[in-house]
């Protein structure tokens, strides 16, 4: 069994086909999948989708850097509202993105921040983008004290130095299809070095498809390769690492813990 522990199924890239491509991803033995939320609406979408697909889509609610600008009181509300569902596992995806700076930097700082105060505040942990920000949001969590929050760095393409930071702060660390891109030598030196009991695998559909699909769409389906190369770079037997991920996930997210007939466990069994 595997699992894809971030992507965005509520993308209007999915519109055609969302049941279709669900449907390929269960066959393919994807069992569990997490959907996280960009703003207000994509995560009320996200939640829509853990009701139709209970114990198997499970749903973060949050504001993305680039939609800080659009977060006020009133989403705020909202998205603490959200959280008491069963159904939603984290926070997220929130932190700074200093790529593209839809949101000016001082925004996304404030919007970050309110959201750890959250997260602490309901008991979850976070899911975190980091892009082009890596002295700032390092910053931000340790004056925050977030290794009392815990949480997710997704699709992580830092250092092997952050990540070694980052997993002192109780963090897991995320890894998509740039790892299985040819010239990732950088990115697979990380994997390697990353503790194995901190490694989490995603696709980020629809984005970032892995090799031998780059170019394309990305879907839930595609994490397998993605924990191929996890098994490559690390050398460690496909079956043993599943296990390994399954209990990964459920420390990243404790909630999970509540659902005590989902697939997780059956990999563990």
């Amino acid at each position: 069994m595997f699992f894809d522990s971030h992507l965005h199924l509520e993308s209007d890239s999915f519109d055609l086909d969302r049941e279709a491509v669900i449907k390929r991803a269960f066959d393919g033995q994807i069992c569990l999948m997490v959907n996280v939320g960009s703003d207000l609406e994509t995560s009320l979408k996200s939640v829509e989708l853990s009701k139709s697909y209970s114990g198997r889509i499970f749903a973060v609610v949050g504001f993305h850097p680039h939609e800080a600008k659009f977060f006020d009181s009133n989403s705020y509300k909202a998205i603490k509202d959200l959280t008491s569902l069963e159904s939603v596992l984290a926070i997220g995806e929130i932190g700074l993105d200093y790529h593209y700076n839809y949101s000016p930097r001082d925004v996304q700082i404030n919007c970050f921040k309110k959201q750890l105060l959250l997260a602490r505040e309901v008991g979850l942990p976070v899911v975190i983008h980091m892009r082009e920000a890596t002295k700032d949001t390092i910053s931000i969590l340790e004056a925050f004290n977030a290794e009392s929050i815990g949480g997710v760095f997704h699709c992580f393409s830092g250092s092997v130095d952050t990540m070694k930071k980052v997993v002192s702060m109780n963090f897991f660390i995320s890894f998509a299809g740039p790892i299985t891109f040819l010239n990732s030598h950088k990115l697979r030196d990380v994997v390697k070095e990353t503790p194995i009991e901190r490694i989490l695998v995603e696709t980020d559909s629809p984005y970032l498809s892995p090799v031998p699909f780059r170019g394309k769409r990305n879907e839930p389906l595609n994490v397998r390769e993605v924990v191929k190369a996890v098994s490559e770079i690390k050398k460690i037997e496909l079956n043993d690492l599943k296990s390994i991920l399954c209990t990964n996930l459920l420390n990243a997210f404790p909630k999970l813990k509540l659902f005590k007939n989902n697939c997780l466990f059956d990999c563990l069994s």
